[in-house]
């Protein structure tokens, strides 16, 4: 399962975002166990920037003056307890529109241009680290 992506400043600070972020995965996907902490969750996050000076220079040898926003990403995910290569994922501006792929090479559903919801995003990060996701994924689960 991946979790609910809470952009924005909701709760405030790096802490509080976290806890928004887990709860929302909470309310949306854990349907045991207490909510605010799913079991077996991991919370990660990217905080927004912007450059000021120098957009596209950093890796030509130019310079850059990159300023941090408020904003942020949180991605809160889990691998299933049922073990299916199934994921689904949820933004904090839409929590209704649940999207479901299949985490599997030869599925569809991962081929580029075939899906154009916000989601695609998350399908391109979990392609291009198909193979590790799956590595990293505990006996029996």
């Amino acid at each position: 399962q991946a979790g609910r992506q809470a952009g924005g400043t909701a709760g405030g600070t790096a802490g509080g975002m976290e806890a928004t972020a887990r709860q929302l995965f909470g309310e949306v996907f854990d349907d045991v166990g207490d909510s605010d902490q799913p079991e077996g969750a991991v919370c990660v996050m990217a905080p927004g920037r912007v450059n000021l000076i120098g957009e596209h220079t950093d890796y030509n040898d130019g310079f850059v003056m990159p300023l941090a926003l408020e904003h942020a990403t949180v991605a809160v995910a889990r691998f299933t307890p049922d073990g299916s290569s199934t994921c689904r994922v949820v933004s904090a501006l839409n929590p209704s529109a649940v999207s479901t792929f299949t985490l599997d090479s030869s599925s569809d559903s991962l081929v580029p241009g075939k899906d154009m919801s916000w989601a695609r995003y998350v399908k391109g990060v979990v392609k291009q680290y198909f193979d590790e996701i799956l590595a990293a994924k505990p006996a029996g689960a």
